[in-house]
């Protein structure tokens, strides 16, 4: 019987390696875990054709009248019926002697072996193809195709969701999983982690330890469930905190808490353990007794051991208040770096920093002990405000957020005033180890006579990630803006297309884009969280509403309300896929965490109902928090 022409995917995926929190979420007790499959891509056809009946629509090949040779048949194309050729090799007719030539037409084998024969090299095939022990119709290159599937030997056909049979070969690369589709994995879902109660939960914070453990934090109210300890808050929101082997075993979990407001902002994982960092009112206490704040909100820095034991915790703050934005941790993890902004005065430890304007924002180095290295002020009459600080290899900062009026850096930037070019901008500098302005090109003021944050949902947002790309270092920056947003001198600035949208830009260490693109549509939308891998791919995470468009002709339809979204960009900022989750109530991605070889986890919250891999999972309460594990 004669095969079908049929189009075959080749294209190969990119890296990719299961690791850490992502990949480990199975085991963890009272969540949902599910596995499923995303949509691969398309290749080229198998023959030509020419249209032999333009008037005649159809919806499926036997709407198409085949004509009378034995090497064509009627085919349906885009709603057209198309002559399409039958492979060469492929018999004729069943049990005919002869093969078609790939052309139309039927000739003698002259020896040779039709398709779906078995064979040793590609001279025994009439086709001249040997694939899989058969001869083949093509060439039937890459690791998710074969030609000798039970049923179809001869034909090339993909391999099956998930599947990845030729993985000693050369095969996918770790994961190790084919699309379904001919193709590698890349950003496919692989498994999910939902968590939550009757109250509300978020989660906000992933990292990664070097053993491959991982750690994941987020806020809550009511009784949450997680693990066997189902903990409930002590008053307002509480900190919960989990620890997963590599293995995908719950270690364990804890929930931090007392009367009043608690929140986590952001955590670092090292050989020692995992780092918290955040800001809470009236008390928390990690294990060794509480903390208890000045007045309003203080913040504070702990240290949990890889046991989950205290080892340490640390309050700061005065009867104003003060916010806990970012924290970065070195690459030795031998220091660390917190960065937000405060009233009244701070002192870290080595003496007060006092505010001068609305609120000033600030950037500290702390020891693995807590001990203070160095911190630095920034501000003006005005608000200033630290949102974002990522780390390089060689242990030097940057630090992102915002501003209005104008910015004084203080010591670290002798007589390094900027001013704000109208309304609230956007700030970036680059420090050296010891504490001190690095590099030329820096601060980055990015802005206009407008406002640049978002007034509508969600407020001003950004993002920072540093990657060393041989002896020089690249800066991903991003967040969400409104109106028009100049990010370098030499192209027109970046225009939102209603609402405010998303701004994505790779820096050379000079602060020059290499590239930059605003991403968005009619909606609001916004980065929230972002990273690079070890090639320098960055992926995006953040909120959407409405159509998020990713240029290239690619985009993201909203489903309603916010959705949460996470998108990969190739080295020079082109769109590689995207992935959204919601429905019409409210959704947003508040974390990503990227592993060397590009497997990425996004993490955030949720309300109303969101479809992971294909599974639903309506929230248990108000807002619950949520991780999906994708293919790079």
């Amino acid at each position: 019987m004669r095969r079908a022409p049929h189009l075959l995917a080749t294209t190969l995926g990119a890296t990719g390696l299961v690791l850490f929190g992502c990949h480990i979420l199975a085991g963890y007790a009272g969540l949902h875990i599910g596995d499923a499959g995303g949509a691969g891509g398309a290749g080229g056809s198998g023959g030509e054709g020419g249209l032999f009946n333009p008037d005649n629509t159809c919806h499926e090949p036997s709407d198409c009248p085949a004509d009378d040779e034995p090497c064509t048949l009627g085919s349906c194309l885009a709603g057209a019926c198309l002559t399409e050729l039958v492979p060469k090799g492929d018999a004729c007719v069943a049990g005919s002697a002869e093969v078609c030539d790939g052309d139309g037409a039927c000739v003698a084998t002259g020896g040779l072996r039709p398709n779906g024969a078995s064979c040793g090299a590609p001279g025994q095939c009439f086709s001249g193809h040997c694939t899989d022990g058969v001869c083949c119709d093509a060439g039937c290159l890459g690791p998710c195709v074969a030609c000798n599937a039970a049923g179809s030997e001869g034909s090339c056909r993909p391999h099956a969701l998930d599947s990845n049979p030729e993985v000693e070969a050369g095969g996918c690369p770790a994961p190790g999983r084919c699309d379904g589709s001919g193709a590698c994995a890349s950003g496919t879902f692989r498994h999910a982690l939902l968590l939550g109660g009757a109250g509300d939960a978020a989660l906000v914070a992933v990292a990664v330890a070097p053993d491959g453990s991982s750690y994941l934090a987020g806020d809550y109210t009511g009784a949450l469930a997680a693990g066997g300890d189902n903990p409930t808050s002590q008053g307002g929101h509480d900190v919960f905190l989990a620890r997963l082997d590599a293995a995908g075993a719950l270690v364990w979990s804890r929930s931090y808490g007392g009367a009043g407001e608690q929140h986590v902002a952001a955590i670092g994982a090292g050989a020692e353990g995992v780092y918290l960092f955040g800001h809470f009112a009236g008390q928390i206490d990690f294990g060794s007794g509480a903390l208890v704040s000045a007045g309003g909100d203080d913040l504070y820095l702990a240290a949990i051991d890889p046991g989950g034991t205290e080892r340490w915790s640390q309050r700061y703050g005065d009867g104003a208040d003060q916010h806990a934005a970012a924290l970065g941790l070195g690459p030795d993890g031998a220091a660390l770096w917190i960065a937000g902004s405060f009233a009244g005065s701070l002192d870290l430890g080595a003496g007060a920093l006092v505010q001068t304007g609305v609120e000033d924002a600030f950037l500290a180095k702390l020891a693995t002990t807590g001990a203070l290295a160095w911190a630095r002020r920034f501000g003006g009459a005005g608000s200033a405000r630290a949102l974002a600080v990522a780390v390089s290899e060689a242990g030097r900062s940057v630090v992102g957020g915002t501003f209005d009026g104008s910015i004084d850096f203080d010591d670290a930037l002798p007589g390094g005033i900027v001013t704000t070019m109208g309304g609230v901008d956007f700030f970036a500098a680059r420090f050296d180890p010891y504490g001190n302005a690095f590099g030329s090109g820096w601060p980055l003021v990015v802005g206009d006579p407008d406002d640049q944050c978002p007034a509508a949902p969600g407020g001003c947002h950004l993002a920072l990630a540093v990657r060393s790309a041989g002896a020089y270092e690249e800066i991903l920056f991003a967040g969400g803006f409104q109106g028009m947003l100049p990010l370098g001198t030499e192209e027109p600035a970046l225009a939102s297309a209603g609402g405010s949208d998303v701004f994505v830009a790779k820096l050379f260490e000079n602060g020059h884009p290499l590239w930059r693109r605003a991403l968005g549509g009619a909606g609001h939308e916004s980065a929230l969280a972002v990273g690079l891998d070890a090639t320098g791919n960055a992926f995006v995470a953040g909120r959407h509403a409405g159509t998020l468009d990713l240029g290239g002709g690619k985009a993201l339809a909203g489903h309603g309300g916010d959705d949460a979204f996470v998108a990969k960009l190739s080295t020079t900022g082109d769109a590689v896929w995207a992935r959204n989750y919601g429905d019409g109530a409210a959704q947003r991605g508040t974390a990503v965490a990227v592993g060397p070889e590009g497997e990425v986890c996004l993490g955030g919250s949720y309300a109303g109902t969101v479809d992971l891999g294909g599974t639903s999972y309506p929230s248990a309460g108000g807002d619950d928090g949520f991780v999906v594990a994708l293919d790079p």
